[in-house]
């Protein structure tokens, strides 16, 4: 969905701050979680669009190992 709304394939800085505080995994069944955050983002660690309007964003973002 990012790359379709923003043309661009980079991930923000912003985004990945809570990398080292989350257990990333992996759906194993029904009852698997996944990380889940929320988190208001400067903009200069922003997508672009914020770096250049200087807006926060708010985020709700999960995360989840690649295959």
């Amino acid at each position: 969905v990012m790359a379709d709304i923003y043309q661009s394939t980079s991930v923000p800085a912003g985004w990945l701050v809570p990398m080292p505080y989350i257990a990333l995994g992996r759906l194993v069944n029904a009852s698997s979680k996944l990380s889940h955050v929320r988190l208001i983002v400067p903009s200069q660690q922003g997508q672009l669009n914020a770096s250049k309007a200087v807006y926060p964003c708010y985020y709700d973002i999960t995360f989840q190992r690649g295959l």
